[in-house]
């Protein structure tokens, strides 16, 4: 207990020199203890100085240093000129940001009175600009890739979740407008300027005699005046004193919300058909004339604008069946293009798969007959069962490997590959690679001349404008295709370091090939494929199709073929067009399908207005956003039902029927329109 008593009485005699010793302490060796104290002490003007950034109807903004907390902030306060009694309406501004504290609403700082006795206060200081300077580059085309559609509408719903705030504290803004939305370096958003705002009256007792006391946060509500910002005023505030609610500001959502989606101004709000079914519900609703058909609240506005950015129908849009399946098929266009390409292709393997059995079926019944009818040929009906029964093994090893990927496939079956899977689009370079390689493992064997094979190989390289080596396997066999076999030396030494002939050269073999006695037309389609595939220059690839439609349209008269890659469209048109498909192609065939040679670009927008095309089968193969077909001879619209992508579609008045239109079942927008637009 004593040796406490003494450890007690040691620090307390050390405390009590401590005192002495800080009492003692000269002003220098006070400031190097205290430095930040005596630094604020010594602050006589605590803002800096001003640099003008803006300059509204009312007050001028500056950029200052605050030497309180040594950092920038915005420093407001009225204009020159401004009577004292529009101060208070200055001051609100400052009561109402006061009020809100929320990360998407501008933060106050300080407000008071200067040298000049003028009001002011002070807030954060953002660097950034605002969204009407935004959506003024997007107009021009700049900024596309930092804001892009998804972006712009994230912007609104971070202003939504600000008003939905300053609603629940019953604070009105009353001005919201690009103008007033800051968007900072990091893409953080803030409301600013609550000059315009008011508080709502609730008509609760205690609340009003509460808010009595701060008349000034209620405006000018006396004063018969009209304010806001055209495009963005509700209608009710064309009545002065016209009760103001959260519906206000509704209001201006669902023009901001506009704007953002289609960069039209407000003003042009007829142009609903600009933007998406759901945001042209959304912003209806929003902007309806009574402010009780609007949302009851901000938050269920919000909610809408986000099912939308999430691929789903909104509240307000009362989407049907159809609409339902187009938005599941956008939600999950990967999985589902996957689905019913693998769907197509394992029906179409399995409907070839089951001809050929049945064929080898059929066969293997008249030798078992012929058998039975006649024990002399017993042994030769054997073999040939025997032979058609390895026919079906080989057919059943060759849809395995396609369906798995494999590299062996069976040689005999290569033909098959290039010829349907080719034209079907289902094929790429390391397939192409794949089958010639397991064609090349047949000559292991060395074949003799007369083996079908060499003419193959040679056929299959000539395709894939590998001339020289194509010659070497014609050398040995060349069957029926010397005419192919004559051009190779004119053109194998044109061949550039890219594996490919010079655009020029290739459109010439194509006439070339054009003019030969049989028809090279199927062949000419699948070089002209395995050349798209290689060839990196897309108008090279249009000027290739350009002429392969001028000789599969011999009588093609006053030639249009105009291509804008950047858009994705294209126009095709002109008296004696017939036909998109390579000449002697019939839809009809079963085994190799038929495809518009057009499928080779990729095109959101097809003009054929002015065509002789008159089966809009000729699409078959095409993915596309926008079809005009005015002037066609067109009388069939039920191909289009096999365009999931297809919006839109120009007719001319009076082209097509109400029984013809019909066959669209509503899901294609069909505007009616003479060539000159109106």
């Amino acid at each position: 207990m004593k040796d406490d008593d003494a450890v007690f009485t040691s620090y307390r005699a050390l405390y009590e020199e401590a005192e002495r010793q800080l009492a003692d302490l000269s002003l220098d060796e006070e400031q190097a203890l205290c430095p930040l104290y005596h630094a604020l002490r010594r602050v006589e003007k605590r803002y800096g100085e001003e640099t003008l950034i803006g300059r509204g109807g009312m007050k001028e903004v500056f950029k200052v240093y605050d030497e309180h907390t040594e950092r920038f902030v915005a420093l407001a306060r009225p204009r020159e000129g401004v009577p004292i009694e529009r101060y208070d309406s200055f001051l609100r501004e400052a009561h109402i940001t006061a009020r809100l504290e929320h990360p998407n609403i501008i933060n106050l700082f300080d407000m008071g009175i200067d040298e000049r006795m003028r009001p002011f206060f002070t807030m954060e200081f953002k660097r950034g600009q605002s969204l009407r300077k935004i959506l003024s580059a997007l107009r021009k085309g700049e900024a596309e890739e930092r804001f892009p559609y998804e972006a712009r509408l994230s912007i609104l719903l971070r202003v939504c979740d600000a008003m939905s705030y300053a609603h629940s504290r019953r604070v009105l803004h009353l001005d919201l407008k690009p103008d007033n939305i800051q968007v900072g370096t990091f893409g953080e958003v803030q409301v600013c300027d609550w000059g315009m705002g008011e508080v709502e009256r609730d008509g609760d007792e205690e609340q009003d005699s509460v808010a009595l006391l701060d008349p000034d946060l209620y405006g000018d509500q006396l004063e018969a005046s009209i304010k806001g910002t055209p495009g963005y005023m509700a209608p009710e505030l064309s009545t002065p004193r016209a009760t103001k609610t959260p519906a206000t500001d509704i209001y201006s959502l669902g023009c901001l919300l506009f704007e953002l989606s289609t960069l039209h101004r407000p003003s042009r709000r007829h142009k609903l058909s600009d933007a998406s079914p759901a945001v042209a519900a959304i912003v209806e609703k929003a902007c309806a004339e009574d402010p009780a058909d609007r949302y009851p609240n901000v938050q269920a506005l919000r909610e809408d604008v986000k099912r939308h950015l999430m691929g789903y129908s909104v509240e307000v849009e009362n989407a049907g069946v159809v609409r339902e399946v187009r938005l599941f098929f956008r939600r999950n266009r990967q999985l589902c293009v996957i689905s019913l390409v693998f769907i197509a292709f394992a029906l179409t393997a399995a409907v070839w798969f089951t001809q050929k059995l049945s064929a080898s079926h059929h066969r293997t019944t008249e030798a078992l007959a012929r058998t039975e009818e006649a024990l002399v040929g017993a042994d030769a009906a054997r073999a040939r069962a025997e032979e058609a029964l390895e026919r079906q093994r080989q057919e059943r090893e060759f849809a395995m490997a396609v369906f798995e990927s494999r590299e062996d496939i069976p040689e005999a079956n290569v033909l098959f590959l290039i010829d349907f899977l080719m034209v079907k689009e289902s094929i790429s370079l390391p397939v192409i690679d794949n089958a010639m390689a397991a064609l090349q493992r047949g000559f292991e064997s060395n074949p003799p001349p007369t083996d079908r094979r060499w003419t193959i190989m040679a056929h299959v390289l000539f395709m894939t404008q590998r001339f020289e080596e194509s010659e070497r396997y014609y050398a040995i066999r060349q069957g029926s295709q010397k005419s192919i076999r004559d051009l190779i030396p004119e053109f194998a030494p044109l061949v550039a370091e890219d594996g490919l002939l010079p655009v020029d050269e290739f459109i010439r073999l194509l006439k070339t090939l054009s003019l030969d006695s049989k028809s090279r037309y199927p062949l000419m389609e699948k070089m002209i494929i395995y050349d798209s595939l290689k060839r990196k220059s897309l108008r090279d690839t249009a000027r290739i199709l350009r002429v392969m439609l001028e000789l599969s349209n011999r009588g093609w008269r006053s030639r249009e073929f105009a291509y804008d890659r950047k858009n994705g469209h294209l126009r095709v048109s002109g008296k004696g067009l017939r036909s998109l498909y390579r000449k002697g192609a019939r839809r009809t065939e079963k085994l190799v399908p038929v495809r518009s040679l057009l499928r080779l670009l990729p095109l959101r927008s097809l003009d054929i207005s002015g065509s002789d095309i008159d089966d809009l089968w000729n699409l078959d193969g095409l993915d596309l956003e926008n079809l005009d077909i005015r002037g066609t001879p067109v009388v069939d619209l039920e191909p289009l039902n096999g365009m999931v992508g297809l919006r839109r579609l120009v007719i001319e008045p009076g082209q097509f029927d109400r029984g013809q239109l019909a066959v669209l079942r509503g899901l294609v927008e069909v505007v009616e329109t003479t060539d000159d637009g109106r």
